[in-house]
């Protein structure tokens, strides 16, 4: 098996994210119209600042019981997230991009100074694995 991550790279031109200061109704919406359970999330500057899933915005919705007009204005940096999505460097192996993407639908992949650059989706790591096996 080739040993570069990168073969599985879904470039950050082709991949949806929101960015920190985004509202929750931006984010559900992006998040509605992808059809996504969870997306990345990255500041201003590109950084990697973490993901949002949806039980993250339902856990906060429900906690503070927000109405609308709160939803359209409340900043997503304000919402905790219960599970920590891991990125990789490009620089990684292929083991540690497997052990990884076992626990994780996807994996954000950064440079050397946390500047988002892709992802890498479970699906395409299976898809390559089977094609290997046939």
């Amino acid at each position: 098996m080739e040993n570069n991550i990168l073969l599985f790279l879904l470039p950050k031109i082709q991949c949806e994210y929101v960015l920190n200061t985004f509202s929750l109704r931006q984010v559900i919406e992006k998040m509605d119209y992808h059809h996504y359970s969870e997306i990345p999330v990255l500041d201003n500057d590109g950084r990697f600042y973490g993901t949002i899933s949806d039980g993250d915005i339902l856990r906060y919705l429900t906690k503070y019981q927000l109405n609308w007009n709160e939803i359209m204005v409340q900043k997503i940096d304000k919402v905790p997230h219960i599970r920590k999505v891991e990125p990789i460097q490009i620089d990684k192996t292929m083991l540690e991009l497997v052990e990884l993407i076992i626990r994780q639908n996807f994996v954000p992949v950064v440079d050397d100074r946390n500047y988002f650059i892709g992802i890498i989706t479970r699906k395409a790591v299976i898809e390559y694995m089977k094609n290997n096996l046939k």
